[in-house]
């Protein structure tokens, strides 16, 4: 029997599937999905998170034959379980065109004949439009929603949302949204405005944090941040926090469907380059084995043991967390894995002095363990596992890990690979690749905080942990 321990809303309850006693899910901090027909993917956690087909369009050397492979681009996209369909598009003489840059090109698509396609008109997948114009007026913005209007978008249960990065390109992101408010009261309702930010958009968690309120404060439904973006966690509990939806851009070809499933339960919508219908399987897999969220929980109350602490605005992990000191820990029943496992964590140790050799996990069972170890050289990060009754380990270096912020941990073994992401990078990360075989699975309990003899206890903040069977 598998064991689900899930989050509800976003936080702390028990549910078995074979019991079918959840009957909650979790839509987001303000329901970004609520309302919304289309089946969208939904984890067994409860979290609906879409899939974005990334630059769901085509560039060619002219209009008819980018038109043609456009079509074909989302027919495809459509077929292969997008929830949202991004299309990127600029103006040129009064003419909106599909284009992924504002460089004066007129060889794209004309965006009125891609809108005109029956498929995607009588399809109900959400058109996620990025504005590229760079030099945006009222008429041109107006003219904009226009298209969409006369062509049958932004209507109840199927959302139109606009977008665009916060230069002088969010100025025609206003100016369609004080149109609609104005003269279109009725389709308003369904439209849906977002800001996206470069990984390097501000150069602080706090700054990041200003960035988010000043989100919040124009009343923007979403913000959508890079990947790669320092305490990518952290700032999303903090968007999280002030009710807006949430959005990362762009999981990779390679590896964008192990992303996909370890961000399903933090993440509002994925844009992915990666096959749609990978990251949309790794985001629905019934697989969960443990899940464990307590960003919103009541700091004041006490958590099967563990003592509650609220970290602040400007700080690392941001919202509640699980205060560990060095003799606490929280089981789960035994539920092995076999062929493969996908580990999540969001923590921040207490310091970095570890003795040379010695290890204290994050979260184990007896053939699983994602733990810190002290060596000569700092304390390295290790995600191991016993394959074949051998010992395997990928290794993140020391001062990849901080004791000042959170650190956010992706590990999965995949039946051949052994691979980890800290702030979703495998930079100073030693792999163990080509492997075979399955991991041995014991039947121990899964334990957070200490390994599962409690011999070695884990010390500082633990705010998310999520394993699942690849």
């Amino acid at each position: 029997m598998r064991h689900i321990w899930l989050v509800i809303p976003l936080l702390v309850a028990c549910n078995n599937p074979e019991d079918d006693t959840d009957d909650t899910d979790d839509l987001g901090p303000f329901a970004w999905w609520e309302g919304v027909t289309r089946d969208v993917a939904t984890s067994p956690n409860g979290h609906a998170s879409g899939v974005a087909c990334h630059n769901c369009y085509a560039e060619e050397g002219d209009p008819a034959t980018s038109l043609t492979n456009t079509l074909t681009a989302l027919h495809a996209a459509q077929a292969e379980g997008a929830d949202l369909l991004e299309l990127d598009v600029k103006a040129e003489g009064a003419v909106w065109i599909i284009d992924h840059e504002d460089y004066g090109a007129t060889s794209g698509a004309l965006l009125e004949d891609v809108l005109a396609d029956t498929m995607l008109q009588g399809g109900d997948q959400i058109l996620f439009v990025e504005i590229k114009e760079t030099s945006p007026t009222a008429a041109d913005s107006e003219s904009l929603l226009d298209l969409f209007l006369d062509a049958g978008f932004a209507t109840e249960g199927r959302p139109l949302v606009f977008r665009a990065f916060g230069d002088n390109r969010i100025a025609s992101v206003r100016q369609v949204r004080t149109y609609a408010e104005a003269e279109h009261a009725d389709a308003a309702l369904h439209i849906r405005y977002h800001q996206l930010y470069q990984s390097i958009e501000a150069f602080s968690v706090g700054g990041f944090h200003d960035l988010m309120d000043d989100a919040a404060g124009d009343d923007w439904h979403a913000v959508e941040l890079s990947y790669a973006t320092p305490d990518l966690a952290g700032i999303l509990t903090y968007a999280r926090s002030l009710g807006l939806g949430t959005a990362v851009w762009t999981y990779p070809v390679a590896k964008g469907g192990l992303y996909c499933g370890a961000t399903r339960d933090l993440v509002d919508i994925v844009i992915t380059e990666s096959p749609l219908d990978e990251c949309r399987d790794a985001i629905t897999a019934d697989n969960s084995i443990l899940h464990l969220d307590v960003w919103d929980e009541d700091p004041a109350t006490d958590f099967e043991g563990v003592s509650l602490e609220s970290i602040g605005r400007g700080e690392a992990p941001f919202g509640t967390v699980l205060s560990f000191t060095g003799s606490e820990s929280i089981t789960r029943p035994a539920d092995d894995v076999t062929t493969g496992v996908l580990i999540t964590a969001v923590f921040r140790p207490a310091d970095l002095d570890l003795a040379t050799g010695t290890s204290v996990p994050i979260v184990s069972n007896d053939a699983v363990r994602l733990s810190l170890r002290g060596t000569a050289n700092g304390t390295e990060l290790v995600f191991g596992a016993t394959i074949g009754g051998a010992d395997h380990e990928a290794i993140a270096a020391p001062l990849r890990l901080t004791d000042t912020g959170s650190n956010f941990v992706i590990a999965a073994y995949d039946g051949s690979d052994m691979r980890l992401w800290l702030d979703v990078s495998e930079t100073g990360v030693t792999p163990a690749n080509g492997l075979s075989g399955t991991i041995d699975g014991l039947g121990s309990d899964w334990v957070i905080g200490s390994d599962p003899s409690g011999s070695a206890f884990f010390t500082g903040y633990i705010q998310f942990v999520s394993v699942q069977e690849l």
